[in-house]
């Protein structure tokens, strides 16, 4: 089912009359939104926790983003794998979730808790697409708008998780160990979609969307996971920059909820556009006002992947093969930026941070012009 562009607006919306049947029970909703919280609580403690465990591992400074990095290689593992027909249920995603905050919760050992980024990253990759696409697809027309949503919801995860953190004395091991718990609390009510089709192995053809959904979230895996490092490089000390990532995630959630009125208004790839010129402005305003700037960054930053995944389903479709490259093809740039940005910061510094993502904001909107296609 591809999305027909709607007369006027230029966004992406399913036609009323091929719209699957409407969501029948509340499970869909429940463990959804369930999910996407624990999500933004697991992710949004790389950001504060790294500081801690470089002090904790004696790491250098560059090497702490290796964890980001990890978690953004195993969501792309998995994804490739379902690329490739292996059949996931949400339940083995949230037992990869759980699996991999126990492993960073108890602690066992740097190259160990590596891995377990990785394992709850694999559950992180696979939660995003089982769950983006049936929100796109089984809530009909207003499936974009629903997007936005379950997407924003993710921001309470966000906001708490530092908060926690820093009321239990900055110490990252029980509000991991938290997580895990929770996860494995929704298990009971995840209940598997319609089950697709199995597809060829059509032969991978590079698409301008692909390319654009690396960029992006390469912008998103920035923002929200080194942040809080370039708070503390430009003289935040730890508490204050976990409460201002919260500050960052409450924008950030803000941003995603207003798609829920805004997302039938206005076109997604002009929303795209918006979004990379705020963060670049907001980064720059960081400089100078660390706290205040990276909030505002969170605004613009949760507007990314909404807007971008709307483009791009609707230049390539809503079968579980095209949901799944563009995550893959998103999730490239979250494992190659952190890691990039990591080695720069090594080399020059945290303080330089956000002059960094400013310019990678706007290289990426001027990418944008090319990469979206009338």
């Amino acid at each position: 089912m591809t999305f027909p562009r709607r007369l006027g607006t230029g966004g992406w919306f399913p036609p009323k009359e091929a719209a699957l049947p409407r969501v029948q029970n509340a499970a869909l909703l429940i463990a959804g939104h369930a999910t996407f919280i624990l999500m933004g609580a697991a992710y949004a403690l790389y950001g504060p926790a790294l500081p801690i465990y470089r002090g904790m591992f004696g790491l250098a400074a560059g090497a702490a983003g290796l964890m980001v990095s990890a978690h953004w290689v195993g969501a792309f593992a998995a994804v490739a794998a379902q690329m490739a027909n292996v059949r996931f249920t949400e339940r083995h995603a949230l037992g990869l979730l759980a699996a991999g905050a126990a492993i960073i919760a108890a602690q066992p050992g740097w190259a160990v808790m590596v891995l377990g980024a990785a394992v709850l990253g694999a559950g992180y990759g696979l939660c995003a697409t089982l769950y983006n696409r049936r929100y796109l697809i089984e809530f009909g027309a207003r499936g974009p708008a629903m997007v936005g949503v379950v997407n924003a919801v993710f921001g309470v995860g966000a906001i708490a998780a530092p908060l926690v953190l820093v009321a239990l004395g900055n110490a990252p091991m029980p509000v991991f160990a938290g997580v895990a718990v929770l996860v494995l609390a929704v298990l009971p009510i995840a209940r598997p979609g319609p089950a697709e089709a199995r597809q060829g192995a059509d032969p991978l053809r590079l698409r301008p969307e692909m390319v654009l959904a690396a960029l992006t979230i390469g912008c998103e895996a920035l923002s929200t996971g080194l942040g809080p490092t370039g708070l503390v490089g430009r003289g935040l000390g730890q508490a204050a920059a976990g409460t201002w990532t919260s500050a960052f995630f409450i924008a950030f959630m803000a941003g995603r909820i207003s798609l829920y009125w805004v997302a039938d208004r206005v076109p997604a790839r002009r929303l795209l556009r918006v979004a990379l010129a705020g963060l670049a402005l907001a980064s720059l305003a960081a400089l100078v006002l660390p706290g205040p700037g990276y909030v505002a960054a969170g605004l613009f930053t949760g507007l990314l992947f909404p807007s971008l995944f709307v483009v791009a389903s609707g230049a390539m479709g809503s079968s579980q093969r095209a949901t799944s490259t563009i995550i893959i093809s998103g999730l490239a740039g979250g494992i190659v930026m952190p890691a990039l940005f990591g080695g720069l910061i090594a080399l020059v510094g945290a303080a330089v941070l956000f002059a960094l993502l400013a310019g990678y904001a706007l290289l990426v909107l001027g990418a944008s012009f090319v990469l979206i296609r009338a």
